[in-house]
């Protein structure tokens, strides 16, 4: 602040400014303005170089302004994460709603098993090429070391959503807190070409084999001609990826906590919900008669009752929680114990009453018949 304080002289204390050209007004008003207003003029760039500090309240964006790299936080955190966002996704909620909430997830996250600690967050890469998460200038994470030290090293934020450190590649995808969950999608490391989702490691789901267009397990298919999905397994490579023509469009897929498996514009909705959904593990849900013609689903407009809660200091998914559900007769809906979503609530009575329903900041999942719907 030293050479701004140097601008003004003090007399009889009344500041006076001094005589200057109206050129020095001007480049005086632009620096003080990006000197007080420092994410506006941080925030248009694509690219952090050597040297450079991303504070928490910075920001990169990418060229066409596609996808957004920020710190954010969750509830009361300020933010401790840093990560990567869809931008500029029309904000009405009701109009895009799909949308809407894709716009509020980040698609990665840098340091989902390492938040920081406190509100100094800042993404740096230092004079050895270390690009890191720094909380208060301690290092929270090494994103990447490099082997050499480069010169002139940058990282850049692409409309592809890649964040981009010379060779190195990184994507993801979150919603909630942003620690590793249970599962994961994958090509099948058992050499049979399928995509499949692994539950702490064990086969979850598999696709079946790609046909025509699409995995034999899925209906899978690109919602408009504006999205080209593509397939490949041979001896050398094996992968699946889309294409889309537009930056308007967010092809996503997104994996739920609950091992579901969500497209959006491309239809690749999988989620396995009883012993009838194709491509499921048969142990995951026993072959129960009072199940039969049976799922889980949000049902928000029932009220619940009869409840029992499951220690919430095991270390139980929402997928743990259906599970105990699904074995337990006399259980009717499930959900999580508390608002942080930590341990099982289960419930053995729902009422459909709309008025009545109350609305928590978790959901709860209800028992539906095949049949009756």
């Amino acid at each position: 602040m030293g050479h701004v304080h140097s601008l003004f002289l003090q007399q009889d204390k009344k500041y006076v400014i001094p005589h200057l050209p109206w050129k020095a007004y001007l480049i005086l008003i632009l620096t003080l303005s990006c000197y007080y207003v420092i994410s506006p003029c941080y925030s248009e760039t694509d690219t952090l170089r050597q040297g450079q500090l991303l504070k928490d309240w910075d920001s990169l964006l990418s060229p066409n302004k596609v996808f957004i790299l920020k710190f954010f936080g969750f509830g009361t955190s300020i933010s401790p994460y840093l990560g990567i966002f869809y931008n500029n996704i029309d904000d009405d909620e009701h109009k895009y709603r799909y949308l809407y909430e894709f716009h509020k997830m980040a698609v990665w996250v840098a340091n989902r098993n390492n938040p920081i600690p406190d509100i100094y967050g800042s993404l740096e890469i230092d004079v050895q090429g270390k690009l890191s998460i720094l909380s208060s200038g301690d290092t929270v994470l090494d994103l990447f070391s490099p082997t050499l030290v480069p010169r002139n090293a940058s990282v850049k934020l692409l409309d592809s959503g890649n964040l981009v450190l010379q060779e190195l590649y990184q994507d993801g995808s979150v919603k909630q807190l942003p620690n590793h969950g249970s599962f994961t999608l994958t090509i099948d490391p058992n050499g049979t070409g399928q995509l499949v989702i692994l539950r702490r490691g064990n086969i979850h789901w598999k696709s079946g084999p790609w046909l025509n267009g699409q995995f034999e397990n899925t209906d899978l298919q690109s919602s408009g001609p504006n999205v080209r999905l593509y397939y490949m397994s041979n001896e050398t490579e094996q992968s699946f990826t889309y294409l889309t023509k537009s930056f308007e469009l967010f092809p996503s897929l997104r994996m739920h906590q609950d091992g579901f498996l969500q497209g959006l514009v491309i239809t690749f909705n999988v989620q396995c919900r009883s012993t009838n959904d194709p491509g499921c593990a048969e142990g995951d849900f026993e072959k129960l008669e009072c199940r039969k013609d049976y799922y889980f689903a949000s049902r928000n407009d029932y009220v619940y009752g009869n409840e029992y809660v499951y220690d919430e200091s095991y270390n139980l998914s929402l997928f743990d929680c259906k599970k105990i559900c699904w074995r337990n007769c006399s259980c009717m809906a499930y959900t999580y114990a508390t608002e942080n979503k930590a341990g099982c609530k289960i419930y053995s009575q729902m009422i459909y009453d709309p008025a009545k329903a109350r609305h928590h900041p978790y959901t709860e999942y209800g028992a539906i018949n095949y049949r009756e719907g």
